[in-house]
């Protein structure tokens, strides 16, 4: 297919397929995995997803009144008017709360009105405070007083709720209140008219921003919408009916608005209160005992519940929307993006306690192991049974024999629990996936987080425990269409880089569809929104052009979220420019990325690691940012075990960013590799330390070149190395980390730095059997090494260090990563660039200078 600019115009007009019987297929095209309608058309890679939650209303030192309405879709006694107050910082008054049901004339009748005093407050309005911060309240002049001591990244942290009240079907209500504040800094506060368990939303206060900013994709002829919508879950199988009249009033109301959208549905798959609270026993189990809000993935109840639900909601939105829905996007566990809840609890011990994940990993290690002799032999244990086994301790996780690692030999046990862990929650996933699509008549495509290799590794106790390290097997589902990938919450700021999490060029490889979430918070969102937070509505649009570029030069589609419906992609002229950048995208054929450089991840790695961050959070995590700003270019992302089967392409400079684990098979494929590359392969803090029976230093010699020994620093150092430029620069040892390793001198050998407490050699480099092999002891490397490393490659590198250069050689987008003032990007050859709006900025040259803003983002167009 070639996306002619005449054909994207095209598609911009009209897309249209039977109006009952739309089917999606993921097809491959030039290798590059894309969806496609039945009758062959595109779909656009451009996605906007939100909440329909309203935005807020802003609240300041003068009474002022709001007021909203509802149209009740069915009966409902237990619903109650919400107030969140967490947006701000200081006292807050509300009054004058008043609630009536609407005649067809507009008439009030009341039916809750409020006199705030400390007997009425107590005995029907409540005052929540979620998260402990400390809320007080006080009465005066019938108002509540509210004080609130500090802003929350959550609005609901901070409610005040009114007592239960009675709705009926078909009858229309009205909410309004006062507010106050104790400063003239506006503060943001959203009411909604609600229930829980099942969760509803009947009124909101503020605009639809989904709709108002959805208006903005319309009105630059784009179509892909994805609401976020609460759907039912309810004891009652005869409820179902009743129970999705609300989100199919507003599914309806939306194609009224946007007859021409097309829809991805995200689906929630954490059971509700009332199976949890009938099911304990199935939930996710702490090791103190306690359990929240989080079901067991091992759990055979929920599956088979989960099971029969999804089959019921699925049918009903086919029947009513089947003719718009492209896609599903089930969301489960912690941010609903398949991992465990790792952010949560922490002081309760380890995860997975539960019967169910005890049962399940019995099975599993008795499948593995086939009788409980050769079990004990491999864990030097003396277990009865494998029904006597139970899931390791949390202090027994912790523990690392060979310092950060485990030993493959001694604590076999813990890499097995590792193991079982993924596979639980991978299994868990493709069921629900695989549910999903038999409901569908597998007519439409199945979405899903994954594979956050290079985000968790930063995050709370590593990526170990997660559940994402089986993305390798993942990507070989027959029931998953797309893996869903986000832009990285580190360093995503304007002068960033906007990383992403997963390694993308091997799920494109593998045929299936990429696609990314973008939530960056933008100048609209709550000023304590964090995240590297844009100000501006231009830095918003640096931030927003710099992600999508980054997003379609992988071949991925991107939804911008507007997390909580808020209103954080408002913006006529933000869209305007988006729709520029995917329609210059578009207008040339597709095809898969290159680059001169890969980065090579490795999964079974990571399950040798002990909880912990110390290494992997220099070594992974913030290697996106450093290898960024080196002006080396975008790399490409890959699995090891993708290269080991020969799905790597040779590249100038192949990075193994945490190749620690390797069985004999595995390491020759690497050394092939390497070999037939004849290009750098650049090693990092532990090349194939580990054998499945322990070190194995004659590995890591046999694969690198290097012999090698272990040192110890308690002190943490930044070490000068020198390779090309003669500049100065550095790698980093991080203080809270201990052990390392360092290269033994020989005469085939350049070190090119020397530890200074005991002037080991932690930086070398050496020809290799035909490539050139580079060490680094130390996981953390300046943007200047890299940029040394890579020139001594020979990658290209189209700008000096502090500026980020993102291009597929077709689409371009330069960073001033570092200070304002003039950039020079050098080409490897003569071309022409022009801007998103088509005017030509360069004819037939190889360098092209201009001027930046610090932070500044600019997207240009490359033609031969």
């Amino acid at each position: 297919m070639n996306y002619s600019l005449s054909t994207v115009l095209l598609f911009c007009a009209t897309i249209i397929c039977g109006a009952d019987d739309l089917s999606v297929s993921r097809v491959m095209k030039n290798g590059v995995p894309l969806m496609e309608s039945s009758d062959g058309k595109p779909f656009e890679h451009l996605i906007f997803a939100g909440s329909s939650l309203g935005s807020p209303l802003e609240a300041d030192s003068n009474w002022q009144s709001f007021s909203y309405t509802a149209e009740m879709p069915l009966n409902d006694e237990n619903a109650f008017i919400q107030i969140n107050l967490a947006s701000g910082k200081g006292t807050i008054s509300v009054k004058d709360i008043n609630f009536s049901e609407l005649d067809d004339s507009g008439t009030e009748k009341t039916i809750l009105t409020s006199s705030f005093s400390p007997e009425t407050q107590a005995g029907n309005w409540k005052l929540i405070d979620q998260k402990n911060i400390g809320v007080k309240s006080s009465f005066s002049e019938d108002a509540i007083n509210i004080e609130v001591p500090r802003r929350m990244d959550f609005p609901w942290s901070v409610q005040l709720c009114s007592p239960s009240l009675n709705l009926k079907e078909g009858l229309r209500y009205k909410v309004s209140f006062k507010l106050k504040t104790d400063s003239s800094i506006k503060w943001p506060v959203s009411s909604y008219l609600m229930r829980t368990n099942p969760l509803r939303f009947y009124g909101r206060s503020g605009e639809d921003q989904f709709k108002a900013t959805a208006m903005h994709l319309k009105l630059n002829g784009m179509k892909m919408l994805s609401p976020s919508l609460a759907f039912p879950w309810p004891e009652n199988p005869a409820s179902y009916e009743d129970e999705m009249k609300l989100p199919l009033k507003y599914l309806s109301s939306v194609k009224a608005d946007f007859p021409d959208s097309y829809l991805l549905i995200r689906i929630g798959v954490e059971p509700p209160a009332w199976w949890a609270k009938k099911y304990p026993e199935e939930m996710q189990k702490w090791e103190n005992g306690r359990t929240a809000n989080y079901v067991c993935v091992a759990s055979e109840k929920w599956r088979s519940d989960l099971a029969v639900h999804l089959s019921r909601i699925i049918a009903i939105l086919e029947r009513e929307h089947g003719d718009r829905i492209v896609a599903y996007i089930p969301v489960g566990q912690s941010t609903g993006e398949w991992y465990y809840p790792i952010w949560e609890n922490r002081d309760w011990g380890s995860m997975n306690h539960s019967e169910p994940f005890r049962k399940g990993y019995a099975a599993f290690l008795e499948g593995k192991y086939k009788n409980i002799i050769a079990l004990n032999s491999a864990w030097h244990s003396n277990f009865k049974s494998f029904d006597s086994i139970n899931v390791p301790s949390g202090l027994e996780r912790k523990e690392a024999r060979l310092a950060p690692f485990r030993d493959p030999a001694m604590q076999k046990n813990l890499f097995d629990l590792c193991e079982y862990q993924q596979l639980a929650m991978r299994s868990a996933l493709e069921h629900t996936a695989g549910t999903i699509k038999k409901a569908t008549g597998n007519k439409k495509l199945l979405f899903a987080f994954y594979g956050y290799s290079f985000e968790l590794p930063g995050c709370c106790e590593g990526i170990a425990e997660s559940g994402h390290l089986n993305l390798s097997e993942i990507l070989k589902s027959q029931e998953l269409d797309c893996i869903v990938d986000i832009t990285s919450y580190y360093d995503r700021g304007t002068a960033g880089t906007g990383s992403l999490m997963s390694p993308v060029e091997s799920i494109t490889a593998s045929g299936k569809l990429l696609c990314t979430e973008d939530d960056s918070r933008t100048h609209l969102s709550a000023p304590n929104a964090g995240y590297e937070r844009t100000k501006t509505p231009e830095e918003t649009r640096w931030t927003q052009a710099r992600n999508l570029t980054r997003s379609l030069v992988h071949n991925a589609y991107t939804w911008k979220f507007d997390l909580y419906g808020s209103g954080w992609f408002n913006d006529k002229e933000l869209w305007t420019y988006l729709a520029k950048i995917q329609n210059a995208f578009m207008s040339e054929a597709p095809h898969q990325f290159s680059s001169d450089t890969a980065v090579i991840i490795d999964e079974k790695s990571f399950m040798s690691l002990a909880p912990g961050v110390s290494l992997t959070k220099p070594l992974v995590y913030q290697f996106r940012s450093s290898f960024g700003r080196s002006g080396a270019g975008e790399p490409s992302w890959w699995l090891l075990d993708d290269l080991i089967q020969g799905k790597v392409p040779p590249h100038k400079l192949t990075i193994f960013l945490n190749a620690f684990m390797m069985d004999k098979s595995a390491k020759a494929a690497v050394l092939d590799y390497c070999r037939k590359s004849a290009g750098t392969a650049v090693w990092l803090y532990a090349p194939a330390y580990l054998s499945p029976d322990g070190e194995d230093y004659a590995g890591m010699e046999s694969l690198t070149g290097f012999k090698f020994t272990r040192f110890k620093s308690k002190t943490g150092k930044s070490v000068s190395a020198e390779l090309v430029s003669g500049s100065k620069s550095t790698i980093s040892f991080p203080a809270d980390l201990n052990d390392y390793f360092a290269v033994l001198p020989d005469e085939s050998i350049s070190v090119l730095a020397r530890f200074p407490e005991s002037n080991e050699a932690v930086l070398a480099i050496k020809q290799h059997q035909g490539f050139q092999s580079i060490f680094s002891a130390a996981p953390q490397i300046s943007p200047e090494t890299w940029a040394d490393i890579a020139e001594k490659a020979g990658v290209w590198r189209y700008v000096d260090t502090g500026s980020i250069v993102i291009t597929n050689g077709h689409l371009l987008s330069l960073t001033a990563a570092r200070k304002s003032g003039d950039i020079t990007i050098k080409f490897p050859k003569k071309i022409r660039l022009f801007d998103v709006d088509g005017n030509t900025i360069l004819k037939d040259s190889d360098s092209y200078t201009s001027f930046f803003k610090h932070g500044e983002s600019k997207i240009f167009i490359i033609k031969h």
